[in-house]
């Protein structure tokens, strides 16, 4: 399959949405708090990172996994963000540099 320089911009976007919406729960206070409670200390980065690992991500990918949904537009998936509380405006800010 050949993916044009468009497709490959709209992947990192996506990607991007996903990524950092996936950084925002691993260092929210909820998941920290649950991590400590599982540590039983304040948890460094590692131990919330390995906490949401076991026991966040998998409904984190069941709630946004439609962000690399292909088949829906940007658009869309902005849409679907907005629906769920995100503010695609400051997602579409954060998240549509082409940069790296």
């Amino acid at each position: 399959m050949t993916v044009n320089t468009d497709q490959q911009s709209e992947l990192r976007i996506r990607q991007r949405i996903y990524n950092q919406l996936s950084l925002l729960e691993i260092n929210s206070s909820d998941n920290r708090y649950f991590a400590g409670e599982n540590v039983g200390h304040e948890p460094d980065d590692n131990e919330a990172g390995l906490h949401y690992a076991v026991n966040g991500a998998p409904t984190f990918a069941q709630r946004f996994g439609f962000i690399l949904d292909t088949q829906l537009s940007l658009e869309q998936v902005y849409q679907k963000l907005d629906e769920l509380g995100v503010d695609s405006r400051l997602s579409a800010g954060l998240f549509c540099s082409d940069t790296n």
